[in-house]
């Protein structure tokens, strides 16, 4: 069994980043093959489409063949990129979400929105 990670969305970046631009969030591409069967996923979207875009362009990953999408939970930084993921998907699948995920989420401080940005 081979199981490649692929992360196109963090808080960080470093020298191996290859230009990859860091931003509160995360999202992640999961490749598991087990003999002639395989199985991708994508494990939350990133914060921002743009952010998201600019990654997925330099890191060239092809979503052809995701089977599915998860959403951890329902804040910006899983979800925000959600949108460009499935365009480049470029066909229906499901997103596995929990049922609360696009519920109206606010910070307590300033209350602005931190919930699904769309």
């Amino acid at each position: 069994m081979a199981f490649r990670m692929t992360v196109f969305s963090d808080n960080y970046a470093s020298l191996r980043s290859r230009g990859c631009w860091a931003q509160h969030g995360f999202g992640a591409f999961l490749e598991f093959r087990f003999e002639d069967l395989s199985l991708n996923l994508i494990f939350d979207c990133g914060p921002h489409m743009d952010v998201v875009k600019h990654n997925l362009d330099l890191l060239k990953l092809d979503f052809s063949g995701v089977n599915a999408v998860f959403l951890s939970h329902g804040h910006y930084d899983h979800t925000g990129g959600l949108l460009e993921v499935v365009k480049r998907i470029g066909r229906r699948v499901p997103v596995v979400v929990h049922p609360k995920t696009f519920s109206n989420r606010f910070a307590k401080r300033d209350l602005r929105v931190v919930g699904v940005p769309f």
